[in-house]
């Protein structure tokens, strides 16, 4: 294997035509190589998608929800 702190995590985030980010850091900023050794393949695609790229893309996407109720009827 290479060695494992030159390993590169890339991600790219795009959201219709005005939003698209990409970005690029070392695996070994988020986990160990020999932690990440010992993840199965699927479980090296869970690590990536919910540790880092979630982690990664929540600092883009600004997410809120509400409920807005009707406006009373003011006219008599």
């Amino acid at each position: 294997m290479s060695n494992f702190n030159k390993i590169k995590v890339k991600m790219r985030l795009s959201i219709g035509l005005i939003g698209d980010q990409e970005n690029e850091e070392p695996l070994s900023d988020h986990i160990s190589e020999d932690e990440w050794n010992k993840l199965n393949l699927f479980e090296k695609e869970q690590f990536l998608e919910t540790e880092i790229m979630a982690e990664w893309a929540n600092g883009y996407i600004e997410k809120c929800v509400w409920v807005e109720e009707p406006k009373a009827d003011t006219e008599g």
